[in-house]
């Protein structure tokens, strides 16, 4: 049996189910009209992650390139710091006066701007240092083999891939509508307008959680494999 093609198949699946049941509540509760495209595109993605997995419940399993504890936790560190700067980055327009960001963010829709902000920070930044401590703790342990670099360059591009996603949609679609509630548009106008970073931002929320149990997945599996190779007196 390969693993990681069963696995990729499961998160796959899980994703495609998570984001159907998304959309059948963002059927119930928003102004759009038509979601069948999107319907259709997570049920592709529930087919081929069951198909993934069956494959892979036949196939042989790869022999996986492993990364050393302190390579690894590296990697996240570099994600942390890169994403330190990109967040001043984020933040320079507001030293702009043409993009009136002190009187946008006091409307409504402001919140998903600072909500987009914050959460870059949280899980950008602060998750991928947090990440990278764990990890630090196997630092010149006999006993940990490492990390695949298939799952380390998962878990990190969905996070990475997924942290972006989030606040540039989230951030675009609170500043269209707190432009046009500041211009006086109604709040079914304003509603319409942010829609279309509905979508985008689901999807992005998904591949952090994605990216995320992926991270716990190998560390709880580090730590079994540790447990079973100290001896016991």
């Amino acid at each position: 049996m390969n693993k990681t093609l069963v696995v990729s198949g499961l998160v796959l699946s899980g994703l495609g189910g998570m984001a159907y049941v998304l959309l059948g509540v963002l059927h119930a509760e928003t102004f759009r009209p038509d979601l069948a495209p999107y319907y259709e595109a997570t049920l592709l993605f529930v087919g081929g992650g069951l198909a993934l997995a069956l494959a892979g419940a036949v196939v042989k399993d790869f022999k996986h390139s492993m990364v050393e504890a302190p390579r690894a936790a590296r990697y996240f560190v570099y994600a942390a710091l890169a994403n330190m700067v990109m967040a001043g980055v984020f933040a320079l327009p507001v030293l702009d006066p043409a993009f009136e960001f002190p009187i946008l963010i006091t409307r409504w829709p402001g919140v998903y701007m600072v909500t987009a902000f914050f959460s870059f920070l949280i899980v950008g930044v602060l998750g991928n240092a947090g990440w990278a401590g764990i990890i630090d703790r196997f630092r010149g342990d006999a006993t940990y083999s490492g990390i695949s670099k298939i799952w380390l360059a998962t878990e990190l591009t969905f996070i990475q891939v997924g942290s972006y996603g989030l606040a540039i949609f989230m951030f675009l679609g609170g500043y269209v509508g707190a432009s046009l509630d500041y211009s006086g548009g109604g709040p079914g106008i304003v509603g319409i307008s942010m829609e279309f970073a509905v979508i985008p931002s689901a999807v992005s929320i998904c591949l952090i959680i994605a990216g995320e149990f992926i991270c716990v997945a190998t560390f709880l599996k580090a730590l079994r494999t540790r447990s079973a190779a100290i001896p016991t007196s």
